[in-house]
């Protein structure tokens, strides 16, 4: 099934995409996805095998987090990539001292207080901890959002929260942090990737430069590039610095069509739920008010209100849809059918809570260990 045959042959008012963005961005180093698995990896693939290494059965790439990664990267899923590998590793420490503390406890109470309570520190245990290396500033990177019409009292507050953020990071995780720094080039030892080269830059009216002879050399035990996802590309659909082409972020509305539209990371290119969630629950609202002149503020009211004004509330919708042309209930029966055939042919069989108990993998909690 196309796009171009869900856009032309299924007739529907509005096809909203909420595919994701689950490809990697390419980390630009000449050559390093020769290295994948030799020393080199990419974040989705790395946190695949965090997530389920623990399952029964687990027969995906296996991998192992190193003490001194160089990790490249600057989001929030960055951070998400530091505490991983800093957590991993400090527990393979701590039990080869004899002493067991499950991953949760870990997490939560963070590797540095964890760490002050046993009397130990990094140095004891052997361990350097992970690098994160970022291309810009501190205050440049997208962990909090800037409104496009902020005035710079709330951008320097967004600043000042994008430095917070981080140093709450390292101080509970323990990782270090370089930034304006952006890898140029990859070190080989034996046929595995041993560090990277990395040239230091400058921010000039918000544009990247590099600093000529600022490179420097830097050696781990393995890199890991956290540079951002990218949506899997769809025949037909225009596309920009290899993220959905929308004519305007806030409706999603795809560029060169008239009701398709895309939402959350494959728009925004923010790898964090939170930031897609906030962006789908912005595209269906600015869609209802398209389609139905309909606000959520109406649908509050309806729940809200007593039976008068809900009943006056439902008597201006009815008004408002039977002055657009709606699909019979034939045609949208044909939708349905239409539907629920793909649905069968992957084994769906429309109960989604039977759907999800039968999928659900097993979680490290159930099984009682780290």
């Amino acid at each position: 099934m196309k796009l171009n045959d869900i856009i032309n042959t299924w007739d529907f008012d509005a096809i909203l995409l909420a595919t994701g963005a689950w490809r990697d961005r390419s980390l630009p180093v000449p050559g390093i996805d020769d290295f994948v698995g030799k020393g080199f990896y990419y974040q989705n693939a790395y946190v695949h095998w965090f997530n389920h290494k623990h399952e029964p059965g687990y027969r995906n790439e296996q991998i192992e987090a190193l003490d001194n990664a160089i990790i490249v990267g600057g989001g929030l899923a960055s951070l998400d990539m530091a505490k991983i590998v800093m957590m991993e590793t400090v527990l393979k420490a701590l039990k080869n001292h004899g002493i067991q503390i499950d991953l949760f406890t870990l997490e939560k109470r963070g590797i540095a207080e964890t760490l002050n309570d046993l009397n130990l520190t990094m140095q004891q245990l052997n361990l350097q901890g992970c690098t994160l290396f970022y291309r810009r500033r501190t205050i440049d990177m997208p962990l909090s959002v800037i409104p496009p019409d902020a005035d710079s009292e709330r951008i320097n507050k967004a600043y000042e929260s994008r430095k917070k953020i981080l140093e709450n990071f390292q101080n509970k995780y323990l990782f270090r942090f370089e930034e304006l720094s952006f890898p140029v080039d990859k070190i080989v030892d034996n046929g595995n990737i041993a560090g990277l080269i990395f040239q230091k830059t400058k921010i000039q009216e918000g544009q990247i430069v590099p600093i000529s002879g600022s490179e420097f050399e830097v050696r781990g035990s393995q890199v890991i590039s956290s540079i951002g996802s990218i949506p899997e590309k769809i025949e037909g659909m225009p596309m920009r610095n290899n993220l959905f082409e929308v004519q305007n972020e806030e409706t999603g509305q795809i560029s060169g069509y008239e009701n398709l539209y895309a939402l959350g990371n494959a728009v925004t290119g923010r790898g964090n739920i939170r930031a897609s969630s906030v962006h789908g629950k912005l595209v269906t609202e600015q869609l209802l008010k398209k389609q139905f002149a309909w606000r959520e503020e109406d649908y509050e009211l309806l729940l809200k209100e007593g039976a008068r004004e809900a009943k006056q509330k439902s008597e201006q919708l009815a008004e408002q849809i039977q002055n657009k042309k709606l699909k019979s209930s034939e045609e949208i029966l044909k939708i349905v059918k239409m539907i629920t055939r793909l649905q069968k042919q992957k084994g769906y069989n429309g109960k989604f809570n039977d759907w999800v108990k039968k999928h659900l993998p097993v979680r490290l909690e159930q099984l009682g260990h780290n």
